[in-house]
């Protein structure tokens, strides 16, 4: 079992670090990770059922607009909007982040 050790628990102690564990065998302590896995696998699936290329619907879940986020995953790493096949008009291609962090450096140099 990874960091159980009789170190790792000397290096926690030693560092004042509080090391919090969750089980395996409780997939809800692990959510996130739960869901991206799920979602992988239904893309999968979807891919082998509809004998469609993996990397375009990768780059489909990846360009998807997340509801709670604003932005898309690939957005979110890479701070551009990735090009797709679906048209866009080309506002929509600006950096939203770029845009709002430069928005707000000017307003403190100003002030």
């Amino acid at each position: 079992m990874p960091f159980s050790s009789n170190e790792f628990k000397n290096f926690c102690k030693n560092w004042s670090i509080e090391g919090v564990t969750s089980s395996p065998l409780y997939p809800r302590a692990n959510g996130l990770a739960e869901k991206a896995v799920d979602i992988a696998k239904r893309i999968l699936k979807k891919s082998i059922e509809s004998n469609t290329d993996l990397e375009s619907l990768l780059l489909e879940f990846r360009t998807t607009t997340v509801p709670s986020l604003g932005i898309s995953p690939a957005e979110a790493l890479m701070n551009r909007v990735l090009r797709t096949k679906i048209p866009i008009r080309d506002s929509n291609l600006t950096s939203r982040v770029q845009t709002s962090l430069h928005n707000r450096l000017k307003q403190n140099q100003d002030s």
